[in-house]
């Protein structure tokens, strides 16, 4: 994961590739890679990404890759309303979109997506607080990589529900893919609390 957004920022990669690369897994092309970011970052993380080769896409006046990226990062970090609205319920301010095609001569060879997760508050309150289970709270930054729940995660196979935001629909097709993944998705438990969930083993 080193190289992939620059240090002094906020950013941090959660969500399935996380997950992979704790798990010692390698990437998997098919899915896309998750920073978290409150807006501030939004900026500086964008221009390096655009300095790597991958494209911002949006329609607007502007073909310099440079501009038309600016002109979104105004759009988000100058709506001091929405911001100040969002911070409360832990939301997502917008989700950009970064893509990269690497070639063999003229051959396509992957296809990669970057989505900046734009937040109103810290990335890691976020996480904690709107992520759907304990197995995908794991976070990496350009010096640690951190998971939450290690024993229940890696060791146990287990993934306890934080909580059931989102329609019965996506909690249903969530539940499935860690399910297919392997794991035990587990809900309803109360104190005395199982002994995995003990977040103190945190891997750092």
């Amino acid at each position: 994961m080193h190289g992939v957004f620059p240090e002094g920022t906020s950013a941090v990669i959660s969500g399935s590739q996380a997950l992979n690369f704790m798990s010692r897994l390698p990437p998997d092309p098919t899915s896309d890679l998750d920073i978290f970011m409150d807006f501030d970052s939004l900026s500086q993380i964008g221009e390096y990404l655009i300095t790597a080769d991958y494209h911002f896409k949006r329609r607007n006046r502007y073909n310099d890759p440079y501009k038309k990226f600016d002109a979104k990062v105004e759009e988000i970090c100058e709506d001091e309303d929405k911001i100040e609205a969002y911070s409360h319920g832990k939301r997502i301010l917008d989700v950009i979109d970064f893509h990269k095609t690497r070639y063999e001569g003229e051959d396509v060879v992957t296809k990669l997506k970057i989505q900046l997760i734009v937040l109103a508050v810290d990335p890691t309150r976020f996480i904690l607080s709107r992520f759907h289970s304990t197995a995908v709270m794991n976070i990496i930054t350009p010096h640690k990589a951190v998971s939450l729940f290690p024993m229940a995660t890696f060791h146990r196979r287990n993934s306890y529900v934080a909580n059931m935001i989102g329609t019965a629909e996506g909690v249903a097709a969530w539940k499935a893919k860690y399910t297919t993944r392997g794991f035990k998705v587990i809900e309803g438990f109360s104190e005395p609390f199982p002994t995995d969930f003990s977040a103190q083993d945190s891997i750092l």
